[in-house]
């Protein structure tokens, strides 16, 4: 592995992560101040939806990275 496709893993990792916690702290504050229970759930969905995209896009990432690595 090069030092390009270990720069780009390392910066895949950190905003897969980033990412997730933005969007967990923001749901749960965007939550706790509303008072609609169901724009409530609407918002806990679409975040619970971005995060599994959010971690599926990372992986996908990680696994051509190491595809890359077995082709070499």
């Amino acid at each position: 592995m090069n030092l390009n496709q270990k720069i780009i893993r390392i910066i895949t990792i950190v905003l897969t992560i980033g990412i997730i916690s933005f969007l967990a702290s923001y749901s749960v504050i965007l939550v706790h101040n509303t008072e609609d229970p169901y724009f409530a759930k609407k918002i806990a969905l679409i975040t619970i939806g971005l995060i599994l995209v959010s971690i599926v896009a990372g992986g996908f990432v990680l696994y051509c990275l190491r595809e890359k690595k077995k082709g070499n």
